[in-house]
């Protein structure tokens, strides 16, 4: 395996997770929002938390 095919199956894996929390929160499913849950940690407004989480989540991913 090389290392573009582990970053890239990483990438494809996180978009995927985050795509199915989503519309589990959308259609009332879960109440779970991992990227806001990650953004709260370094922000207290809801909108920039929002955004720091995706940015974290998907640099970790």
């Amino acid at each position: 395996m090389s290392v573009w095919g582990a970053i890239a199956g990483g990438f494809v894996g996180t978009l995927v997770l985050t795509t199915a929390l989503r519309a589990g929160s959308e259609f009332g499913l879960t109440r779970m929002d991992l990227p806001f849950l990650l953004g709260t940690a370094f922000s207290a407004d809801r909108i920039r938390a929002k955004a720091i989480g995706y940015v974290l989540h998907f640099v970790a991913g």
